[in-house]
């Protein structure tokens, strides 16, 4: 869930979408396994692991609701 007064940006890409400058920008990384996802790529050495990952946007939405995922 996303914390108060923190701004997510959502991608499907763990290092073009959700690298380097949203890490520096210190937004909240949600990482959807949809589009160029790979399974593991949360987990790869060279990436910071986001701070949430959803099966599609649909559970993102949910989470940002408050519901269950």
């Amino acid at each position: 869930m996303l914390p108060e007064g923190k701004i997510a940006i959502i991608g499907y890409n763990v290092e073009t979408d959700l690298g380097g400058g949203a890490v520096e920008l210190g937004l909240w990384r949600v990482l959807v396994r949809t589009g160029k996802y790979r399974p593991g790529d949360e987990h790869r050495p060279c990436v910071v692991p986001p701070n949430e990952v959803h099966d599609s946007i649909a559970a993102v939405v949910e989470s940002l609701l408050g519901k269950q995922e």
